[in-house]
């Protein structure tokens, strides 16, 4: 019982937000400096991940909100019937949510490859271009 009161506790207390640094994206700031080919795969790359995410939560959320999900099924059964409804609502806006977060990533990386595409199609190729930073040096 102790465990569940410092849950709840928890549970209730406000969120302290960690400042926001994605890897990816401090990475994606760089992408200038490598080849077309290096930035192409970054993208695919990000695509992929997300795209793959995507579909887990987007299955995770339909295995609770048909309430088959294994973790859900034993939750409700310990719980009183007249909570099920909210239980459910809870647990499916959060996958939901992170459905939509990874879809959105999805969306961000096929920007970032069509960019590549414009950049291609208008930047002149020159003696630089595709090249590491101080490589013809």
């Amino acid at each position: 019982m102790h465990d569940l009161a410092a849950l709840l506790e928890w549970i209730a207390s406000p969120v302290e937000f960690e400042r926001f640094r994605d890897r990816s994206l401090v990475q994606a700031l760089f992408l200038d400096m490598c080849s077309d080919e290096a930035a192409r795969r970054f993208f695919e790359r990000h695509r992929d991940y997300y795209l793959a995410r995507q579909r887990q939560w987007e299955e995770r959320a339909r295995l609770v909100r048909e309430r088959i999900h294994p973790v859900l099924r034993q939750r409700l059964q310990s719980r009183d019937p007249s909570e099920h409804d909210r239980i459910v609502a809870v647990k499916l806006h959060v996958f939901e949510g992170l459905a939509r977060r990874a879809a959105l990533e999805v969306k961000w990386a096929e920007e970032g490859l069509a960019m590549l595409d414009r950049l291609a199609s208008v930047t002149p190729a020159g003696p630089g271009r595709g090249k590491k930073p101080l490589e013809d040096r």
